[in-house]
């Protein structure tokens, strides 16, 4: 049998078609590398970008948490009201400044001996709009001779708005720092809330929502004897279901 020979032409297009298919093959395989390698810088570049983003949240978040938990500024401080003690009304008048201004005098006793309570109000200090303005409190002989000086302020501009009673109170040593700043250097961990909670806590008509939480605590120091009432009034915050709208004072005397 005899075979036939294949014709050059045909035998020529069979080899161009082998080339081109080759040719071919390496050109998808060149453009799937360069695809598959765009992916991979595009995938880490991604991740890269990830990876920031993370640190720069946490940088912001830890921020935002410090300015939340950052203890409330004090703006105003409690005059020294040991020095007032002795002096007369025009001296302590004279150191007040702050916009002091008189707003109220009223006729009293003192054992037995008649005496003056004056109110002055520091207009000049910012106005808490739940306890009112800084107001000193000077009780004078018919000298006009300064017998006790008091002060009473909103808690919120001491520095201890966000505190309870008992966390001001033992925690944040409220009442021995404003004597320390009224001129009497209580030591710290001096007083306590009393241990039976009846003693300073009163409550509404149901027995159980707390009305008021106060309390008068009193001491001798460096020849002076002093009392400082912490009162929170819960009234306007059980109307309005809002805690911040507690009036939390605190008053001091010194004599």
């Amino acid at each position: 049998m005899t075979s036939s020979k294949t014709p050059g032409y045909l035998r020529k297009s069979r080899h161009m078609r082998a080339v081109f298919l080759l040719v071919a093959s390496v050109a998808v395989l060149l453009v799937a590398l360069l695809v598959s390698l765009g992916l991979q810088y595009a995938k880490a570049n991604q991740l890269s970008l990830q990876a920031q983003v993370p640190q720069t949240q946490t940088s912001s978040t830890t921020v935002s948490t410090n300015t939340n938990n950052s203890a409330p500024q004090q703006s105003v401080f409690a005059p020294d009201l040991a020095s007032f003690v002795g002096a007369t009304f025009d001296d302590v008048m004279a150191v007040l400044q702050h916009g002091a201004t008189v707003t109220r005098t009223q006729t009293t006793y003192r054992q037995g001996v008649e005496a003056t309570l004056i109110t002055i109000v520091l207009t000049g200090e910012p106005a808490d709009s739940l306890a009112g303005t800084p107001t000193v409190y000077l009780l004078v002989d018919t000298d006009f001779v300064v017998l006790e000086a008091g002060y009473k302020a909103g808690m919120a501009y001491l520095g201890y708005g966000n505190l309870s009673f008992v966390d001001a109170v033992e925690n944040a040593h409220v009442v021995e720092n404003t004597l320390t700043e009224a001129g009497l250097p209580v030591p710290a961990g001096t007083v306590t809330v009393p241990a039976n909670k009846a003693d300073y806590a009163s409550y509404g008509l149901d027995g159980i929502t707390l009305a008021f939480e106060s309390y008068e605590f009193t001491g001798e120091e460096n020849g002076f004897s002093w009392r400082c009432s912490v009162d929170y009034d819960y009234t306007q915050a059980n109307a309005t279901g809002n805690l911040a709208n507690t009036v939390r004072v605190i008053t001091v005397y010194v004599s």
